[in-house]
């Protein structure tokens, strides 16, 4: 390598290195450029998973306060079922008690009560 070295005259050894150090110092530059885009890159979808799991965390919890207030509505339509089912029941048991039929003001209650209950509120 020595021997090819001495061949090449002074200056032109001298461009030659100039031209290997600027190479050299152009490829730290590309380095550093493309690590700063690679890292601005890499914090921005960063935030865009930081968001995206807020996001996904909000509607979890929209969708269990969904689910909940759905639970309590059909308790709630349980609960009224069976009292009115009770209330059927106790006006049956006091009409054959008493000899005396349920009023019809009384069996038109109980029948808005069921088709409300069953979603059709049309008399």
């Amino acid at each position: 390598m020595k021997k090819l070295l001495d061949l090449i005259p002074g200056p032109w050894k001298w461009a030659a290195g100039g031209i290997a150090l600027l190479a050299i110092i152009g490829g730290f530059a590309w380095l550093i450029d493309d690590w700063r885009d690679s890292t601005a890159k890499i914090a921005k979808l960063e935030r865009d998973l930081k968001d995206e799991r807020a996001l996904h965390l909000t509607l979890e919890n929209q969708y269990k306060a969904q689910i909940d207030a759905l639970t309590n509505e059909r308790r709630a339509a349980n609960a009224r079922a069976l009292v009115l089912d009770q209330l059927e029941k106790g006006v049956t048991n006091d009409a054959k008690t008493n000899d005396r039929p349920t009023g019809p003001v009384l069996r038109n209650y109980l029948d808005r009560l069921y088709r409300t209950h069953e979603g059709n509120p049309a008399p």
